[in-house]
Formats: structure tokens, C-alpha cells, sequence
């Protein structure tokens, strides 16, 4: 239960960590070995499964489904934040034509824009092109709450349907 618990802990990262995929994978890997140390210690004849390995099973494929999805966000992460940057780009390179036509008319040359003094900008405080904060409102951070939400209900659904079968 406590590895289900960590898989669901994997979409609780920023689809910006590359991470969560990594940590998806070890949690499948604990999985695997946690199943084959189960299945050495029951009986090799049995006219039934375990209940226990059914739901170690189950939370198996909960795993692999996490690191597709985890797989899935960083994906759809890295292509938002491509289309982001090429647009900044062509943005930013309106507003120099922009500035540098301005300046050029402009008397005062001490309204011209410093492109080598860049300031830092935090990621909270970074804006695409529409002026939406990044971060919270793309597809990539919809699709990680989602898969996290997802996760969560299926643990949980699995976990009282396999307790509801062993004590009824």
C-alpha cells in the first residue's frame, strides 16, 4: 500500500521535474520485486489466487500507468514550452523591431531599451504570449492534476473492493 501511496506522490512533481518519471519507474521496479517475493512465499498449487496478489497486481498495473502518464505530462510539457519559446521569440523580436524604430525617430536616445541587462524572471511571475501566468493553466499542468486525481480514486477504489472481498 505504501508503494501505491508513492506512485500517487510522483504527479504531486512539476511536470517542469523530469523527475517524476524516474521516480514512477523505481516504483514500478519495487513493484515487480515486491510481486516476486510474494509468489515465492505462497504455495506453487492452489485452486484459487491470492487476494493479495491480485491486488499487488493491480497496483502493478496502477504503476505502469503512472509512469505513462508522468511520461505523458513531460511530453506535452516540453511541446507547450517549445511552442512558448518560439513565440516569445517572434514576440520579442516585434518589440526590437518596434523599439529600434522608435529609437530611431526619437530624439532622446536614452529611451532605448538595454537588451544586454536581462533581469531574472521567477517562474510564478512568467508570462506567455496571451499574458497567462505559466505554470498552473497549461495543458500539461491539467493533465498532471488529472492523472493525479485519476490515480488516487483507482487506489482507492481497488483497495476497498479488494478489502470489501476478503472480509465478506
Amino acid at each position: 500500500m505504501l508503494l501505491a501511496v508513492l506512485s500517487v506522490f510522483s504527479f504531486f512533481l512539476s511536470p517542469e521535474e523530469t523527475e517524476k518519471v524516474s521516480l514512477a519507474i523505481t516504483i514500478l521496479l519495487s513493484f515487480t520485486v515486491f510481486l516476486s517475493v510474494i509468489d515465492n512465499d505462497l504455495p506453487q498449487t492452489s485452486d484459487h489466487i491470492s487476494l493479495l496478489v491480485v491486488y499487488i497486481v493491480f497496483l502493478l498495473v496502477f504503476s505502469f500507468l503512472a509512469v505513462a502518464g508522468n511520461a505523458l505530462v513531460i511530453i506535452v510539457h516540453r511541446r507547450d514550452k517549445k511552442k512558448n519559446v518560439e513565440g516569445r521569440a517572434a514576440e520579442v523580436e516585434d518589440n526590437k523591431q518596434g523599439e529600434l524604430t522608435a529609437s530611431l525617430t526619437d530624439k532622446n536616445a536614452h529611451n532605448c531599451l538595454d537588451y544586454n541587462n536581462v533581469e531574472f524572471i521567477p517562474p510564478a511571475q512568467r508570462r506567455s504570449i496571451t499574458g497567462q501566468v505559466l505554470g498552473q493553466g497549461t495543458i500539461a499542468f491539467k493533465l498532471n492534476r488529472f492523472f493525479l486525481l485519476l490515480n488516487i480514486f483507482l487506489l482507492i477504489l481497488v483497495s476497498v473492493v479488494i478489502a470489501w472481498l476478503m472480509f465478506s
